[in-house]
């Protein structure tokens, strides 16, 4: 690290006063310190500061994602780097999409800023694997009246490794015929694949073949429209740079003990049929991942290929000043996080394992799919279900020896009788996608007008 467009320090520094200073000595020392920028994450922070100074003034740590160097993540207060978050991820295999829309990989431990509409979070994932071999260089799969030659198109990570699948002119079906996954009977994956047209009118046909049952899935390679969805859940098309990116559910069906996932060729609706030599479509990214949902890309070649958990975490909280033992408040905006339902699984927060006593956190909710704030007075658990999937929400929670108070959104949700954190320690277990955009502490308990506007 640094990769491409980054900026890794600053050579400059005017006499600027208030939220055009502390810029500047946030990426300076940031810099010194090895980390590195964009220019549009560095410009996004400025408009957030001068827009609204006084959370940023009154906080005792303020993040917004914006510099990055492997196992940080920066805070822009306090200034001593005494909040400053330490991010662990195994594997050079972590990708996200960047501001230019394009799928970049982040070496093991770099946090990954994910963007969307212009702005910028914190993207934080479970571990997956991607059991899709040879994800991006697709010419050394097995195929059945199909060639495919690697390397053909600029492919949504920027690259030439968009494969050009070609039919035969055998009267059979066209694509590959051992599949790039083998799955496990009775398990749900979730299928990310990428493919666009060559001009023939050709579309994808996606298959799952098995012993016992089969799904296909035909995409029109001019409009992106699913013209045939058998046996097949949750199937999603969007335009992606150029390319369609297709999502979707599986389930394992085989006595045998496996199901393949077969990209390949479509004349219309029709998957047997006599090939004219010349006509295709190009295909990259092919991802099966075990999961109810799809995270982001993992390349792949002969071998499967793990991508480690995102574990952000802060020590010594109370220590350090940043929040008290008897008062204080936290503060997240977050966006975009995929939720399905499961057990109960924690996100983030403050807290121990076990919550026997009082503590904060994030976690989404097994019964209705969504995100809820649980916090733990005296070993019982309060929970708030009023969290939207796949929207913005703002959520402060505030907190002294006699109260606490959870504002969702600019709404009082929470008045409960509360006694302080019994712990003083942030943390993560990520089980779900999370995208973090701001996160802020503050030693003292706000006023509910303050707790208001924060969350509005």
């Amino acid at each position: 690290y640094p990769t491409k467009g980054r900026i890794t320090k600053i050579v400059a520094h005017n006499d600027a006063t208030g939220p055009t200073a502390d810029l500047y000595t946030y990426l300076r020392d940031t810099t010194l310190d090895g980390g590195s920028y964009t220019e549009q994450a560095a410009r996004n922070l400025l408009d957030n500061l001068n827009a609204d100074y006084g959370p940023y003034a009154n906080s005792s740590l303020y993040l917004e994602p914006v510099t990055q160097k492997a196992g940080t993540v920066y805070s822009q207060k306090p200034l001593d780097r005494t909040g400053d978050f330490t991010l662990t991820r195994a594997g050079d295999t972590g990708t996200f999409t960047n501001e230019d829309g394009l799928i970049e990989t982040a070496l093991a431990n770099v946090p990954r800023y994910t963007w969307k509409d212009g702005k910028v979070s914190l993207l934080l994932e479970p571990a997956r694997t991607n059991y899709s071999k040879w994800s991006s260089d697709m010419s050394n799969i097995t195929t059945s009246g199909t060639t495919v030659t690697g390397q053909q198109q600029l492919a949504p990570n920027g690259l030439n490794e968009g494969a050009h699948f070609i039919e035969d002119t055998s009267n059979s079906t066209h694509g590959t015929s051992n599949g790039t996954a083998d799955l496990i009977n009775g398990q749900v994956y979730s299928i990310t694949i990428w493919f666009k047209g060559d001009g023939s009118g050709r579309n994808l046909r996606l298959k799952m073949g098995s012993a016992v049952g089969a799904g296909v899935l035909i995409i029109d390679s001019s409009t992106g429209a699913i013209l045939v969805d058998t046996a097949i859940d949750n199937a999603v098309v969007v335009n992606d740079n150029g390319w369609w990116k297709i999502t979707c559910n599986v389930t394992g069906l085989s006595s045998s003990g496996s199901v393949y996932v077969n990209p390949g060729i479509a004349d219309g609706t029709t998957e047997t049929y006599l090939g004219d030599g010349v006509s295709g479509i190009y295909i990259w990214g092919c991802q099966v991942e075990q999961g109810t949902y799809p995270t982001t890309y993992i390349k792949t070649e002969a071998a499967t290929v793990n991508r480690g958990i995102d574990t952000m975490s802060l020590s010594g909280l109370q220590t350090n000043g940043i929040l008290g033992a008897t008062e204080g408040t936290v503060f997240y905006s977050f966006k975009d996080t995929d939720y399905s339902s499961d057990s109960l699984n924690r996100l983030l927060g403050i807290y121990e394992t076990g919550e026997t006593t009082n503590s904060i956190f994030l976690s989404n909710q097994a019964d209705n799919d969504t995100v809820a704030f649980r916090i733990f007075v005296g070993g019982i658990p309060i929970t708030v279900n009023t969290l939207v999937p796949y929207t913005n929400s703002k959520i402060a929670i505030k907190y002294n020896l006699t109260s606490i108070k959870i504002y969702i959104n600019g709404v009082p949700e929470v008045d409960q009788a509360f006694t302080g954190l019994a712990y003083t320690d942030f943390k993560t277990d990520i089980r779900r996608t999370f995208n973090l955009a701001e996160l802020h502490l503050y030693p003292t308990a706000l006023t509910d007008q303050e707790l208001i506007d924060l969350t509005t």
